[in-house]
């Protein structure tokens, strides 16, 4: 690949640095194009030869660095100090010249990765920082934030060699942990520490799950767990007693489930941990539900929704009254979706009032209540005392049950606008279920306005992401039902696995989603008792698009993989007109 094609060094998109370094070296984008102007400011090498060289490269189309090196006429160390010089810096060859390792470590991983720079030196009063990108004006104000006493000086050091360092460096987390245990025995700095990596890769949740000789230490990453590592009972026993210390657990406690609240500051951001312990055969269970705003992306416009959908929603929500739905299986993405629904129609205008199980993340204006079993507040009670508390905008985490059911229907024909949650497997179920639960179908059909399904895919590592032409057939013997979405023709694409997505193939999530708008002709069949496959073909003709419909569109868009969609939906039977969904999507 030439390397004029190369991504931007700070989006930090790149593959793994080819064995020979001497052909590919990293550069960013601004080098690239201004190659030639380094190279003249530099003098290394003669105007006539430049010119020459240059003008084969744009005849043949191919990389100006690659042919310099290819004729041996610029080497890697050479183009280092010409770059260096062109920004008026020092160059420093890290591999030559590596850092001390207590150095190195003095910047945040995510701060190194993002940025692409590390501490060379540190001194009373300085420090050198070399990177790989020397144009970004961000790093030097966020050095300075993190240093202000430190007059800091910038170097030039290869992209690679920063990330050959990294992997020079690198230890495991059991080592990590072998160290601290054995260095100070400090089990809360230990607890930490599992903490920060769980946050470096982005788990929503930690799992410390006892055998019987070891216990298993996995992350939730992307919805799915991920094996990270084992850990002595040793270790889980000391730390299972500091975190119910932090938590203000019963500590002697060992035979009853206990819950509570760890918050932790890690490198400037808070982290709210929510703990749950549960006694098992082997040793008592530590579950750790990560509450950091990465888990929570409240932009709108990332959920996922196309242009159509997400203009629905909106215009919806400013209705003075009526009911907003979510449905999904756990772990499905509705309470972001509420929460970002929340955050575009807050403003000071109104008062929003939420009634929470946990209240998972704050927002500022709103009013939030957490539900409390222990005091009886529960979703229905909490809701009775909003409705006296004058909110124009109602969040009810989930309805569970029907009293909260109808007074969620009585609160949205009363002059309230209320968005809600509830369990079933896609959007036209909804209505036959609330039926169920002895709601009035005239209060019904007067009251809800949109019903939204949804569940989450995992989203293609852009590192590591490849296209290729699907097989039908092979379609049709591993995933069958989907090959009668997709032909021959068409482009799919996967993800390898590399550095970047944690060898996954795949890095973040994604929600495709299913929106029934209740129209004048769905009200009129919510009369009449209708199933969901009576209300589907209303939606379906008047525009809705199934889960499915919606996966394959992400598929073909290369946001997802066929897999991945698999994993998550199933399509119909021939005869049938809806998509069931797959349990596991849960």
């Amino acid at each position: 690949m030439p390397l004029g094609h190369l991504p931007k060094i700070n989006s930090l998109l790149q593959n793994d640095a080819p064995k020979n370094e001497d052909k590919v070296i990293y550069l960013t984008k601004n080098e690239i194009d201004n190659l030639d102007k380094i190279l003249s400011k530099s003098k290394l090498i003669e105007s006539s030869i430049l010119s020459e060289v240059t003008n084969e490269a744009q005849s043949k189309k191919e990389s100006l660095l690659d042919l310099l090196i290819d004729k041996k006429i610029l080497s890697k160390e050479d183009l280092g100090k010409a770059i260096a010089k062109y920004y008026d810096i020092d160059y420093v060859n890290l591999l030559d010249n590596p850092p001390e390792k207590e150095d190195f470590y003095k910047l945040p991983y995510p701060f190194r990765k993002s940025y692409s720079a590390i501490i060379y030196k540190e001194s009373q009063n300085s420090l050198n920082i070399v990177t790989a990108n020397p144009s970004s004006t961000a790093i030097l104000s966020k050095i300075k934030t993190l240093f202000p006493d430190k007059k800091i000086k910038i170097s030039y050091g290869f992209f690679d060699h920063i990330k050959s360092l990294e992997e020079k460096y690198k230890t495991t987390l059991k080592n990590r942990l072998e160290d601290i245990y054995k260095s100070t025995g400090d089990v809360v700095k230990m607890f930490e520490e599992i903490v920060k990596e769980a946050v470096l890769l982005r788990a929503s949740d930690i799992h410390f799950d006892p055998r019987e000789h070891v216990v298993d230490l996995r992350f939730r990453i992307d919805g799915l767990l991920n094996n990270i590592s084992e850990i002595p009972k040793e270790y889980h026993l000391n730390i299972l007693n500091a975190v119910k210390v932090q938590a203000n657990m019963k500590a002697d406690e060992h035979f009853k489930p206990q819950d509570g609240v760890v918050l932790l500051n890690m490198e400037g951001e808070p982290v709210d941990l929510r703990i749950s312990i549960v006694p098992t055969h082997d040793g008592e269970n530590i579950v750790v539900r990560i509450l950091s705003e990465y888990i929570f992306d409240f932009s709108f416009s990332n959920l996922g929704l196309d242009k159509k959908a997400e203009e629905l929603i909106i215009r919806t929500s400013k209705k003075p009254f009526g009911m907003i739905l979510l449905t999904g299986p756990t772990g499905s993405g509705k309470t972001t979706t509420l929460y970002s629904l929340v955050r575009q129609v807050n403003n000071k205008d109104l008062k929003i009032t939420t009634i929470e199980d946990p209240v998972e993340y704050k927002i500022a204006g709103v009013t939030q209540i957490q539900v409390n079993e222990v005091t009886n507040l529960t979703f229905a009670k909490g809701l009775r005392a909003v409705l006296r508390q004058d909110s124009d905008i109602i969040l009810v985490g989930e309805i569970r049950d029907a009293e909260t059911a109808e007074i969620a229907v009585s609160s949205a024909l009363t002059g309230h606008l209320l968005f809600s949650t509830f369990h079933s497997n896609d959007a036209s179920t909804v209505i036959p279920r609330l039926l169920d639960m002895k709601i009035e179908p005239f209060l019904l059909a007067s009251t809800l306005e949109l019903i939204i399904a949804q569940r989450l895919v995992r989203k293609i590592c852009d590192v590591c992401k490849y296209s290729y032409t699907p097989n039908i057939s092979e379609i049709k013997e591993n995933h069958p039902g989907f090959e009668r979405y997709l032909k021959d023709t068409d482009i799919l694409y996967k993800g390898k696995g590399c550095e970047n997505c944690n060898n996954l193939g795949y890095k973040g999530r994604i929600a495709i989603f299913e929106i029934i708008h209740i129209s004048k002709e769905i009200e009129k069949i919510i009369l009449k008792n209708p199933t969901s496959n009576d209300i589907w073909n209303i939606a379906s003709k008047q525009g809705s698009t199934s889960l499915l419909q919606d996966g394959i569109k992400k598929v073909l868009q290369g946001i997802t993989a066929l897999d991945e969609l698999a994993r998550v939906v199933q399509p119909p039977e021939p005869e049938e007109g809806h998509t069931s969904i797959s349990q596991s999507s849960s």
